[in-house]
Formats: structure tokens, C-alpha cells, sequence
């Protein structure tokens, strides 16, 4: 089995891999990945964390119609099964695993549609999800490795970035054939990380490289011209002051106060600007766009869509919302789930979920670690109210990470400080 500083070089390897393979575009980068991976099988921090670096972005992790994310699970999903804790597949991890696999299959196959390609996806974060969480492994170590990729993955995108620096004049950020709105997407996942690390980690050069990192990560993802996944970004720094400091929140108005008024002189020094990418952030500009145009999508969902399948829905899948006579989804992180699954199901899935951030929330008092999962969760479900998040691979992530500490804290005792 590899360990110790080796695992963490063939981690960034695997990484750096995948990272010339988005950008080449060429297929042996991935197979060379997914072959290391192989190799590492018996190290689920290795593994996982290669999953989880290509599932921030499926559309950026991929070559043509092979995504990364999608070989990393099932190498993940062994891997997690060679080191799973709990054995009893009636415990409540397993018993809610297996009712959301089986309501997300019926899903499909009774949809509107009959397609069942969501079924494949959703299978595969749940399972990564439900397995990591009854693993012992420490929370604090994969986190490091997590920690480290994403500094790997925003220093890549920063080269990118600079390469062209006219990029501000353009219309939006994009690399290649990559949305702008998966670009900013990553970048508000990896900002959450280097906000919430900056909580943990104690020396001062890490807490330096973390500050920059969330800098640096908030620029890319102003130029992406995402309106959610900033809002996204900027409740996790408002989160991080009220939970993830001991001192309490009387104590942190003082650091509030700063960051408003650094926001308020940033945002000042924005509006200087001439930018198409800046003009989205005016709020004149929300209001006449209707959010992007999804306003009337979600205004046409809630009315003729959610009140004829309010149970079970149309189907799991934005192409059952098409088949409706709606032109696409409107892209918001309860709408969506509610008018595919129903009620029925967005309930099963949220039972499933809430406990496993409350439990993370509350071990917060044992090990400050759990600021870092959180972070990612509160940032991803706030993103959400404009963008697809609740079917992503990164999400369900973040919720296994956070059901992992919160597991291995009041279950498993885990010391991961």
C-alpha cells in the first residue's frame, strides 16, 4: 500500500494528469490517471481524492464524452469498499442508501421519458457518498489531500487565466469548449476550500497561501460573470465567520465590519471598470435579463409542472422537464429536485442529507476540521439557488466529507485533530 509523503506526490500527480488532459485534450492523460489510481486502490485517500478533484467540473475533467469523474467512482466506490468500517447493512447509512437508490431508479424508469442515463450518475454519488461515510479513514488527513490538489487544480487555472489577459474585455470567462458557469462553479468550491482551511490550519505561511488562494479564486470567478456562484462564495466567507470561529459571533463583528467595508471599496473599484463581464454583476442588469432568462422557466415549472406531479414528479432528469413543453430547467437547487422527484423524494434525499451536516455542524466543538466540508456544502447549496447542484458529483461529495467527520467524531472517535 503506498503511504506516507508518497501517497500525497502520487496524489498531485494523478492531478497534474488530469489537469493536462482537460487542457490537451488528450486521452492518454486520463489513462495514465486512471491507471495510477488503480495502482493506489488500497489508499482511499488517494483515490478519493482524485474523484473528487475530477468532479468538480465534469464538462472540464473530460475528453470528448469520457468524463473522468465517471471511471475515478467506480475505482472509488472499490476502493472505499476494501476499507469500509461497518459491515451491518442494516445500519441507517446503508438503509437510506438503498431507499435512494431504489426511489431514483423508479424515478427513471417511470418518467415520462423512460430515460434512465440519471439513474447512472445519481447511483454513483450515492454510493461514493453512503461508503466513505461508514470508512474509517481520518477526516483531517483526506482533507489535507484535498487541500493540497485544490492548490494544484487554482494554480493550473491561474496560468490559464493569465495567459490572456484581455480576458476582462471579453464577454465571459471560458477555457476551450468549457461553460463559463463550470468554471466558476469550480472556482466557488475551491474558494470554500481555501476559506475554510484558512480556519484550520495554524502557521502563518498557510494561512498566507490560503488567503491568496481564495483571492485568486474569487478574481477567475468574477471574470466566469457567475452571478450565483459568487453569491455561493460570499456566503461561505459570512459562514466562516459565524461558525467556524470559537471566539463567538460578538467577538467577529469587528472582522465583519473590515470585510464590508473592503467589499464595499472592491465592489466601488469594480464599477470604474468598463467590462461586458462586470455589467452582469449590476443589478439593473439581473433585473432586465430575469436572472439569466430562468425566471420565466422556473415561473413555468412551479405553475404547470409541480402542481400536476407534486408526489413523485416527471422523472429524474432535466429532459423529462423538456418533454413537458419547457424549454429547459431553471437551474435552482429546490425547484428542480421537487418538480423530477416530487416531494416524496426531494424529502427521502434531504432526510438523508440534513443529518449528516447537523452532525457535522455540532462536532465543530471537537475538531475545528469540519469547517472545511461545511463550507463547500453551505457555499454549493447557496450556488444552487441559480445553478445545477443538487444531482453534481461535487455536491454529494461535500456531503460525504461532512458525514465522514461528523461519523467518525460521535461514532467511531475518531481524533482528528
Amino acid at each position: 500500500m503506498i503511504k506516507g509523503r508518497f501517497a500525497y506526490v502520487i496524489s498531485a500527480i494523478i492531478t497534474i494528469l488530469l489537469l493536462l488532459m482537460a487542457i490537451t485534450d488528450n486521452t492518454i492523460f486520463l489513462y495514465i490517471s486512471v491507471a495510477l489510481s488503480v495502482l493506489c486502490i488500497a489508499n482511499p485517500y488517494v483515490v478519493f481524492c482524485s474523484y473528487f478533484i475530477a468532479s468538480l467540473s465534469g464538462a472540464f475533467f473530460s475528453v470528448g464524452t469520457i468524463g473522468a469523474a465517471r471511471l475515478l467512482s467506480i475505482i472509488t466506490i472499490i476502493s472505499l469498499l476494501l476499507k469500509i468500517n461497518n459491515r451491518n447493512v442494516f445500519s441507517n447509512n446503508y438503509i437510506w442508501c438503498m431507499i435512494l437508490v431504489v426511489y431514483s431508479f423508479l424515478s427513471c424508469a417511470t418518467s415520462v421519458t423512460g430515460y434512465i442515463t440519471p439513474f447512472y450518475n445519481i447511483i454513483q454519488c450515492i454510493l461514493v457518498a453512503c461508503l466513505l461515510i461508514n470508512t474509517r479513514v481520518d477526516p483531517y488527513k483526506i482533507i489535507n489531500f484535498i487541500v493540497l490538489n485544490s492548490i494544484i487544480v487554482l494554480s493550473a487555472l491561474t496560468i490559464e487565466v493569465t495567459l490572456d489577459p484581455s480576458i476582462l474585455w471579453e464577454e465571459r470567462l471560458s477555457i476551450g469548449e468549457v461553460n463559463s458557469n463550470d468554471i466558476a462553479i469550480m472556482c466557488e468550491q475551491l474558494g470554500s476550500i481555501s476559506i475554510g482551511s484558512f480556519m484550520v490550519f495554524k502557521k502563518k505561511s498557510m494561512r498566507g497561501v490560503m488567503v491568496l488562494a481564495s483571492v485568486i479564486s474569487t478574481i477567475i470567478l468574477l471574470l466566469s460573470g457567475s452571478r450565483a456562484a459568487l453569491l455561493g462564495l460570499l456566503a461561505a466567507i459570512v459562514f466562516v465567520i459565524f461558525a467556524g470561529s470559537k471566539e463567538g459571533i460578538k467577538n467577529n463583528i469587528f472582522a465583519i465590519l473590515v470585510i464590508f467595508i473592503i467589499g464595499i471599496l472592491f465592489i466601488h473599484m469594480l464599477s470604474d471598470i468598463d467590462s461586458p463581464i462586470l455589467d452582469r454583476y449590476d443589478a439593473n442588469d439581473v433585473i432586465d435579463t430575469e436572472g439569466s432568462g430562468r425566471l420565466p422557466y422556473m415561473k413555468a415549472i412551479i405553475t404547470q409542472i409541480i402542481p400536476y406531479y407534486p408526489l413523485f414528479g416527471v422523472g429524474m432528469g432535466g429532459q423529462n422537464i423538456m418533454a413537458m413543453g419547457i424549454q429547459k430547467q431553471c437551474h435552482n437547487i429546490v425547484v428542480d429536485p421537487i418538480s423530477q422527484i416530487g416531494f416524496i423524494g426531494y424529502i427521502l434525499f434531504l432526510a438523508f442529507i440534513i443529518p449528516h451536516i447537523a452532525r457535522s455542524y455540532k462536532s465543530l466543538k471537537i475538531s475545528s476540521v469540519a469547517i472545511i466540508p461545511l463550507t463547500m456544502t453551505f457555499a454549493a447549496i447557496v450556488n444552487g439557488i441559480g445553478e445545477v447542484v443538487f444531482y453534481e458529483k461535487f455536491f454529494w461529495n461535500d456531503i460525504a466529507l461532512c458525514g465522514l467527520i461528523g461519523y467518525g467524531v460521535f461514532h467511531n472517535r475518531i481524533d482528528i485533530e
